[in-house]
């Protein structure tokens, strides 16, 4: 799995095509996610998935609309809808709400209106700001949930 940016057109049409896409990491200490939970007074958080993949957009794609998706070697991408979360004292349960999207060309797709769960650990917390922040299990292991 991994975290892209994509650039879109016709945010406002069914059928959305993919002009670009750019990796993008949320975890570390100095990445978004981190930042963004040690900003918070509040151990729940969550962030529209729009308003993170907005504030990431590389200067070069001016005001384009972009996306942040789920890759996957073996699906097509996932939209992230929300990235929510709970930030304990030394780590991170992270939940992801996601579209799913159906190919209907070579670089289009069609959101379904379908959306899944994703449950996510990060290494750090509210008390561990230098730590790695890496990805791995949440304690509480929920799996992957359809939530149509």
């Amino acid at each position: 799995m991994s975290f892209a940016l994509a650039c879109i057109e016709s945010p406002g049409v069914e059928t959305i095509r993919i002009m670009a896409t750019r990796k993008v990491r949320l975890g570390g200490p100095e990445g978004p996610l981190a930042r963004h939970i040690l900003s918070l007074k509040e151990p729940n958080w969550q962030w529209d998935g729009t308003d993170l993949a907005q504030s990431l957009c590389p200067v070069e794609w001016g005001e384009s609309p972009v996306w942040l998706i789920w890759e996957t070697e073996d699906e097509n991408p996932r939209k992230i809808h929300t990235v929510s979360g709970v930030s304990m004292e030394f780590s991170t349960d992270v939940v992801l709400q996601m579209e799913l999207l159906e190919k209907v060309g070579d670089d289009s797709y069609q959101p379904l209106g379908k959306f899944v769960g994703e449950a996510l650990g990060l290494s750090g917390g509210r008390l561990t700001p230098k730590a790695k922040w890496t990805w791995g299990t949440p304690k509480m292991m929920i799996g992957s949930v359809t939530l149509a």
